[in-house]
């Protein structure tokens, strides 16, 4: 792509990738708002970047310890299921292999 400027079929393409099915009037319409949303991308490269401050002081961890709590044994969670199988529990799929 030309800095500052996209074209027509650039757009097009960016939309391919995007799995977009664009129209020519959309194309049109959205060629010149993604050139300025480069042009605005290409400004933010041109501020400076600056460290933060580093703390001068110590830096404490906020975690809690663990602790061992009881928890529920496997008959008792499984109990409540309307499936099991080998001490697991049995849903219907959830992943698609689209």
């Amino acid at each position: 792509m030309a800095q500052g400027k996209i074209t027509p079929e650039e757009v097009k393409k960016i939309a391919s990738l995007a799995k977009l099915n664009l129209s020519a009037p959309e194309i049109n319409k959205f060629t010149p708002q993604l050139a300025a949303i480069i042009d605005y991308v290409g400004q933010l490269s041109a501020v400076e970047e600056k460290s933060p401050p580093i703390p001068k002081e110590e830096v404490q961890s906020v975690s809690r310890t663990d602790e061992v709590h009881p928890s529920l044994t496997s008959k008792s969670a499984l109990g409540q299921s309307s499936s099991t199988q080998k001490n697991y529990f049995v849903t219907k799929a959830v992943i698609d292999n689209d």
